[in-house]
């Protein structure tokens, strides 16, 4: 009774957001110690998959817009401009591939936005994706990462696309943002099952009794 109760209840984002703020932290640690190469991992792909293909649709929507909020908050702002920042604008230059400066957009939220939109994708397309095979699910992670990269990239500096330095940024991260998602992506799979687990819900189990 008391997993029911948890998993209908108002705190089944909680699993889903403590995974998101540790992963998000963790890559902040090593994003600082690569600082000086002009490495910035971007891996918001990997945190819309679990929620959209094995959690209640409406449950599914609150982590991703959630996780996307400690996503968009530990994008790489200068410290001096933080102090600046508003919840829905923000000062109009950031550090971005190093120390390249470039527009961001006027608004908080903006990966938040793109995660939702991924969300919603990835749930018309939930029934050709397996429930219980990770590969698939890593395989969907890039895919969704590179596609809300690309966007964030695009409205972050598109006053410099004439400059190779920025798209020779941009390709770095990409790549080796998705090397992180292929070698660690299993483990935060694994970490939000887990956690889930622990909180007595079996979210694999529950999508595959929706007859799925």
């Amino acid at each position: 009774m008391a997993a029911m109760n948890f998993s209908k209840g108002l705190f089944y984002w909680a699993p889903s957001l403590v995974c998101a703020c540790f992963w998000c932290f963790a890559l902040a640690v090593f994003t600082d110690l690569l600082a000086p190469f002009g490495i910035t991992f971007f891996t918001a792909g990997l945190l819309v998959v679990i929620p959209a293909l094995l959690m209640p649709f409406s449950r599914g929507l609150l982590c991703v817009f959630l996780s996307g909020c400690i996503v968009d908050a530990s994008l790489p702002i200068p410290f001096e401009l933080t102090h600046s920042l508003s919840f829905w604008a923000a000062e109009r230059h950031v550090s971005l591939f190093g120390d390249i400066p470039a527009d961001v957009p006027a608004f908080f939220g903006f990966v938040a936005g793109w995660m939702i939109f991924a969300y919603l994708v990835l749930r018309l397309l939930r029934s050709r994706i397996s429930a219980v095979h990770p590969l698939q699910w890593i395989v969907s992670a890039e895919i969704v990462n590179a596609i809300i990269f690309v966007f964030w990239a695009t409205a972050m500096g598109w006053t410099r696309f004439d400059e190779p330095a920025y798209w020779g940024g941009l390709l770095l991260n990409l790549f080796f943002s998705a090397l992180v998602i292929f070698i660690f992506g299993w483990w935060f799979f694994d970490l939000q099952l887990a956690a889930y687990r622990l909180c007595g819900i079996d979210i694999i189990r529950e999508r595959e009794g929706e007859g799925e």
